[in-house]
């Protein structure tokens, strides 16, 4: 058999002739066992002679130095880009029936080895392809459409099991009966790891019409990340971003996001546009508590929603595509102010967006100053008489303030005189 230069190139090792493969989608056959596997596969059978020049990666013509019959072997090494696959290729001398099988090998062409690992014996038999150890992985699809799905981002539904193809990726194919808006979805790898796009997010597109399309999963190969793609006449993948509301979204209670729980359209969380695609909404009265958290959810929906990590109040942090909720701490009745900002978003790479949270805290009020304007007078005493005369209502913080000796906070005095007299002492000291 002769090899074309662009299908095989070798170079010979001490303990054989060692090669590697270079290959296109449209190149040899070889590439089609490209996989994440360190066992070897042997591909076809040549036959050299002492003449016999194959070149390596650098421009170097290497010679087999032995007439004979040999088998070649190929294992990736998990090195290349997108469009190459690399590996290594293994000539090794097939046993002739004639000699008496040995216990050492008596000519080259035993596997070269790793450095630190043993050597793997091939198949016995030219072409037969050895165990693979281990169990596969179980890869599912797991989508935001229950209609095409069976269920919404469920991880264990095996209806969504995608099966192992020859190259190692896996497959899954879907039939619609109708045109759907932002379908989005993930491979779930052994019910745990969830594997996005080539930016980590879910593949997010629309069917344009009945048909059917494929959900592909590639696993990772050495530093190329595993990713999903979809294909199909019908996918139209979503290349822009429009949308024309923002709200803000969390585990809301009393004050904080307006008692709302996890709604992403709850009216009153809709955010204000202050500037250009820079969204704001305030909280007042926020009171203390534990991992309070918060997202923004693009036009009252999760299909397009924003989290991140907080890293402290008013620092503008990187806002996650569909990221983990944000999650801080109030340590007492606080205002609370949520910012996105999405002036510089690129849809395309899904980064670019920015977040601030912001918590003030409320000064202590000034005891006695009941009419709010930062002092202790004579006007706040007479405020006091009046109230107990019952000429004019005091609001709850006002009897708050008015409580001068701390007797009864949050609810006001029943001692009149006592509290006039505090009262009357804090105006002396001012």
């Amino acid at each position: 058999m002769t090899f074309g230069r662009s299908a095989l190139r070798m170079y010979p090792t001490a303990l054989g002739v060692r090669s590697s493969l270079q290959s296109t989608a449209h190149g040899p056959t070889t590439s089609a066992v490209c996989s994440k596997t360190a066992a070897l596969r042997p591909q076809q059978s040549t036959t050299a002679t002492t003449s016999h020049f194959m070149g390596n990666n650098y421009g170097e013509n290497g010679e087999i130095t032995a007439a004979g019959t040999y088998d070649v072997y190929f294992r990736p090494d998990g090195q290349g880009g997108e469009d190459w696959f690399y590996g290594v290729m293994y000539v090794v001398a097939q046993e002739q029936p004639t000699e008496p099988a040995t216990d050492e090998p008596t000519e080259p062409g035993t596997e070269p080895t790793e450095p630190g690992t043993e050597p793997t014996e091939p198949g016995t038999e030219p072409g037969t392809e050895p165990t693979e150890p281990g169990e596969e992985d179980t890869v599912l699809v797991a989508g935001s459409e229950a209609e095409i799905f069976g269920t919404g981002w469920d991880a264990a539904n095996e209806d969504n099991l995608m099966t192992k193809q020859a190259d190692g990726t896996y497959t899954r194919e879907y039939t619609v009966e109708k045109a759907y808006d932002a379908v989005q979805l993930k491979a779930v790898v052994n019910g745990a790891e969830w594997i996005g796009d080539l930016t980590g997010n879910n593949v997010t597109f629309n069917l344009k019409d009945a048909g059917t399309f494929t959900v592909i999963y590639h696993p990772a190969v050495g530093e190329d990340p595993a990713y999903v793609e979809v294909t199909g006449d019908i996918v139209e993948f979503i290349t822009e971003f429009t949308y024309n509301t923002v709200y803000a979204v969390g585990n809301g209670e009393g004050y904080w996001l307006n008692g709302a729980d996890w709604d992403p359209a709850y009216a009153a969380n809709e955010m204000t546009e202050i500037a250009d695609d820079v969204w704001e909404i305030t909280y007042e009265n926020v009171p203390d508590g534990f991992e309070r958290q918060i997202k923004f959810a693009i036009d009252g929906a999760w299909t397009h929603n924003f989290g991140g990590a907080f890293e402290a109040s008013g620092v503008e942090t990187v806002a996650d595509y569909n990221g983990n909720n944000i999650t801080f701490d109030t340590d007492d009745i606080c205002t609370v102010k949520a910012q996105l900002d999405l002036t510089e978003f690129d849809f395309t790479t899904k980064t670019g967006a920015k977040f601030t949270i912001t918590i003030t805290y409320e000064d202590e009020p000034l005891l006695g100053d009941i009419d709010g304007d930062g002092e202790v007078t004579i006007n706040d005493a007479t405020m006091l008489q009046r109230y107990f005369a019952e000429f004019i209502d005091l609001t709850d913080d006002q009897l708050a303030v008015a409580d001068v000796n701390e007797q009864r906070r949050n609810s006001y005095p029943e001692d009149g005189c006592r509290v006039l007299i505090g009262l009357a002492e804090q105006v002396f000291k001012s």
